[in-house]
């Protein structure tokens, strides 16, 4: 779907922007993910460390783990852990995914603003034989491309 002419219609010197904000994006990807799973992995470790109870459990669990066999409690702990661990690798993900739309929709602002620019630069042309309707005219034909691509998008 991302090949197809109609996401493409900007040029090639405006891919700049587009890599500018890909190279942002891959940085933090990579530190929401890890900062996640570091705190998903200290919240499994910690109660190891804990001195207050006798089989402590990274989270809250309905049933008293003292009174039930070695065996039960490290399955219980391994399974709250793996949840936890899950736990983080999805919010350093969805972190990601929003930040990704974030920098896709930036670069097309930006893309934007830079194709404005260029429509609206009048100086390359005779102002004096120009009407009004003429400079909407050549306005509106330069950004055409740019409104058809920004519709794509929204539907």
């Amino acid at each position: 779907m991302l090949d197809k002419p109609i996401f493409s219609l900007h040029d090639d010197h405006l891919d700049i922007f587009l890599i500018e904000k890909m190279k942002t994006y891959r940085f933090f990807q990579y530190v929401f993910l890890y900062s996640a799973m570091g705190c998903a992995a200290t919240m499994a470790a910690c109660p190891v460390l804990s001195t207050t109870a006798v089989r402590p459990l990274p989270e809250p669990f309905p049933m008293d783990m003292e009174k039930h066999s070695f065996l039960i409690y490290i399955v219980v702990f391994l399974y709250q852990s793996y949840a936890v661990m899950l736990i983080g690798i999805s919010l350093g993900c969805f972190d990601g995914l929003v930040l990704f739309f974030n920098s896709i929709a930036s670069a097309q602002l930006r893309i934007l603003r830079e194709k404005i620019m260029e429509a609206t630069n009048f100086e390359s042309l005779d102002l004096e034989n120009v009407q009004i309707q003429d400079l909407d005219t050549i306005v509106n034909n330069s950004l055409k491309d740019c409104v058809i691509q920004h519709v794509a998008i929204e539907g």
